[in-house]
């Protein structure tokens, strides 16, 4: 895959070099191309313990027109490279819409990690060919330093721009921003749900506050009223509130991988308590970890979802 990957950086580099590299124009959904692409990398993010989440605001429009597969070599290269310099935290990105017009949209696109960060020195040459921040991270984390070289002609071909903010240490931000013409007569995301959510109580349960926020704001735009929870025990005392309120059951939707009383625990507890053994639980998990259908199975887990969740 490595191998692949050069080879056709180099093949698209050169195309760049020559002024052949065209753009093809056609109707897409921005969310599915997002979610899709992280989808992919994810594996490679829970590999190394970190958090990989997602986040399209609902100002953006669903369908566009242009070119997915080069906007997804884009965010391949950005949130890779993300996911390669961040030893431990987390990888978000992040989708605004800049400004709209009935013709077309100007989208924000933010990948941030918690990584090792640039030097302010090297910010300006790691978009330049054959360049990373110095030798040594060459050495360490392999790569041709094309990357960002065609991720920056790709946007200036969107009409867009990139840059960058980062701090050693803390982590790296890098933003681009693409402008794309709107497709007519398609039915935006609220038209496509089945059936009545509003009001309908939801617990979120997940030790990552990033992912709690992406959750809380992508329920309540379907209209969910939701609370959430930073760990087991604190999800628990919500829920048997709840039911000493006489409130009807929520949903509880909960990640596995929690420090102390882990996702497993909580909804074992949660069936083994008779006022809450009746929940709808869906389960967030961070992989396809052996055995974690079947333990889902056995607690009569509606569902489980890979992590990053898609909307």
């Amino acid at each position: 895959e490595s191998l692949l990957t050069i080879i056709n950086q180099i093949l698209d580099f050169s195309k760049i070099e020559s002024g052949k590299l065209e753009l093809e124009q056609v109707s897409f959904d921005l969310r599915e191309e997002v979610g899709d692409t992280l989808k992919s990398l994810a594996l490679r993010a829970h590999g190394q313990g970190l958090e990989l989440a997602w986040q399209v605001h609902s100002d953006v429009p669903h369908f566009l027109r242009g070119d997915p597969v080069r906007l997804r070599q884009v965010l391949v290269n950005l949130v890779g490279n993300a996911i390669k310099f961040t030893p431990r935290g987390e990888v978000v990105v992040e989708v605004n819409a800049e400004s709209t017009t009935e013709e077309e949209a100007t989208l924000h696109f933010q990948v941030r990690d918690t990584g090792i960060g640039i030097p302010p020195d090297k910010q300006e040459t790691v978009f330049a060919a054959f360049q990373q921040a110095d030798t040594s991270t060459t050495r360490q984390y392999g790569g041709t330093g094309l990357g960002l070289t065609i991720s920056t002609c790709l946007v200036e071909a969107m009409r867009g721009r990139i840059w960058l903010d980062s701090e050693m240490g803390t982590g790296s931000t890098f933003h681009f921003t693409v402008t794309l013409p709107m497709v007519d007569g398609l039915p935006h995301a609220g038209e496509w749900l089945a059936c009545d959510l509003h009001d309908f109580p939801i617990v979120v349960v997940d030790d990552n506050a990033t992912n709690r926020h992406i959750l809380e704001e992508m329920l309540e735009n379907w209209g969910l009223r939701v609370c959430s929870a930073a760990c087991g025990p604190q999800a628990l005392e919500t829920l048997r509130e709840m039911a000493q309120a006489h409130a009807p059951l929520p949903i509880l939707l909960t990640d596995v991988n929690m420090p102390g009383m882990d996702g497993f625990e909580l909804v074992h507890t949660v069936r083994s308590t008779e006022a809450l053994c009746e929940t709808e639980v869906i389960m967030l998990t961070s992989g396809g970890r052996p055995g974690d259908g079947a333990r889902c199975d056995e607690l009569g887990v509606r569902a489980h979802i890979m992590k990053p969740v898609k909307q």
